[in-house]
């Protein structure tokens, strides 16, 4: 996996869409054409849909968790139960701020709180978009 997230198999919901490039098993991917994603570039939460299962080439079949467990590193501290979106770094999510970001931005929420230094700081998501 490039990213470092891992997805646990606890009560997943995948769908298959097709890969726009190149994406690695743990990638979160955005929504880019019809029935098509690409791994998320750090930029605009508000298209992240989920998690890349497999790793695939361009034009390939996908499945994307969009309900279920990841592990995923903090951009910074998060507390358990917060709401969580991805962060501006294309491996990381990071708390969603009400009033600031839309609420099409929530990749779901922390199961856990991020511990550790920032570099290795990991800590369980539930992805409900």
């Amino acid at each position: 996996m490039a990213t470092g997230n891992y997805i646990v198999h606890e009560g997943a919901h995948t769908i298959t869409l097709t890969a726009s490039g190149a994406i690695a098993a743990g990638d979160l991917v955005e929504m880019c054409d019809d029935e098509t994603v690409k791994k998320y570039a750090g930029s605009n939460a508000n298209r992240v849909i989920g998690v890349a299962f497999d790793t695939v080439a361009t034009g390939e079949p996908v499945a994307v968790m969009v309900r279920g467990v990841a592990l995923f590193k903090a951009a910074g501290a998060i507390a358990a139960g917060a709401l969580v979106k991805a962060s501006d770094s294309e491996d990381e999510v990071a708390d969603y701020v009400e009033g600031t970001d839309t609420e099409d931005a929530i990749l779901g929420y922390a199961l856990s709180k991020s511990t550790g230094a920032v570099s290795t700081r990991t800590f369980k998501v539930y992805i409900n978009k």
